[in-house]
């Protein structure tokens, strides 16, 4: 049986849990960042320093981008998106994506 990668949307004050099924490009990912409508996803099985945009509501999935270093997500009351470490820096990276909270999923 093939297993699947999900996005899963707890919402406490409603008690409710969804589940995503997330493309098969974001299986493994170590940096997993979520704003509004998006969820953005580096450092995967198939593509190491990439980075991906998934559209959460009709499943359009981009690659955005490369980070280096360990990479990790930023939570969603952060400015940013991702920190990155690599050698001896420290780095912060914020996407520009208007259409974050565009609608709610």
């Amino acid at each position: 049986m093939k297993s699947h990668f999900s996005l899963i949307q707890v919402d406490p004050c409603k008690k409710t849990v969804r589940r995503y099924k997330a493309p098969e490009q974001l299986r493994g990912s170590t940096a997993v960042c979520v704003r509004g409508n998006y969820a953005y996803f580096g450092h995967s099985y198939h593509a190491k320093e990439e980075v991906y945009s998934w559209d959460i509501g009709n499943g359009t999935l981009e690659k955005i981008g490369r980070l280096h270093g360990a990479v990790r997500g930023l939570g969603p009351k952060e400015t940013n998106h991702f920190v990155s470490v690599e050698d001896d820096a420290a780095r912060v990276h914020r996407i520009l994506n208007p259409d974050e909270y565009g609608t709610s999923w």
